[in-house]
């Protein structure tokens, strides 16, 4: 609001990518192509071009990862804290610390998440958290509502609605998946057996089909989804893997 819409465009942009050539350095294994792919995909253009928050979200979120890897249980949970900025994409990753035993982590993320929330309502008062769970309840009738009629909503759900599976149907189908979900990532993440970049991958692959508010640019995280199946072995040279990167890529 401070600056001229052109070149808040240009930041915003300038941050975003910034962001993720960040967060994506340490998982590219010092391979500077896999680092542009995973810095540049076309998978960001719909959250680039509309200025949505997406990419910094999942910069963030790579970011946690990482400092998971690499034993920085606090600074992980720090980060994570700051991911209640998108609290629908972040249901399973209390989860996944759970399974894992990360209780300096969640500590840290609470603490953290406290304070992000406290600080403002110094500011705005506390009306505005009644005002907050107003507005968000007309915003979910809307959307159960016309679910089938949001194009540009993805997910479990909204594929329900398309193909004519009635609202609480589909709904029903959505907590059924997301439970699947929930109860995957914590058999994966409390398993020792698996890598890091295997429960990364599943993580996020869940996060996308646990979520029953969804939009079409968080198809962002899908890059970095690749990069972990193929940083785990999953993917391979084979062709139909090729394919599946790359379509993930784009």
């Amino acid at each position: 609001g401070l600056l001229p819409y052109a070149v808040a465009f240009l930041a915003m942009t300038l941050i975003s990518v910034t962001a993720m050539a960040l967060a994506a350095r340490p998982f590219a294994g010092g391979v500077r192509p896999v680092w542009a792919a995973l810095a540049l995909a076309p998978a960001y253009l719909p959250a680039l071009v509309i200025g949505q928050n997406s990419l910094i979200w999942l910069a963030v979120l790579l970011a946690a990862l990482h400092a998971l890897r690499t034993g920085q249980a606090v600074l992980a949970g720090i980060i994570i804290g700051c991911l209640t900025l998108k609290p629908q994409l972040g249901l399973l990753i209390p989860i996944a610390l759970l399974a894992a035993w990360q209780w300096r982590t969640i500590l840290a993320a609470a603490v953290t998440t406290i304070l992000l929330a406290a600080l403002p309502t110094l500011v705005t008062g506390v009306g505005y958290w009644q005002l907050l769970i107003e507005k968000l309840g007309l915003h979910a009738d809307r959307m159960v509502t016309l679910i089938g009629e949001l194009d540009l909503t993805v997910g479990p759900f909204f594929l329900a609605s398309m193909l004519g599976l009635p609202t609480p149907a589909a709904l029903a189908l959505q907590w059924a998946i997301t439970g699947i979900a929930a109860l995957s990532v914590f058999v994966f993440w409390r398993s020792s057996r698996i890598g890091l970049d295997a429960k990364a991958a599943l993580l996020l692959t869940e996060i996308l089909l646990s979520a029953p508010y969804l939009w079409y640019y968080e198809a962002a995280m899908m890059p970095a989804i690749g990069l972990f199946l193929v940083r785990s072995g999953i993917l391979t040279t084979r062709p139909w893997h090729l394919v599946l990167l790359v379509l993930l890529w784009i």
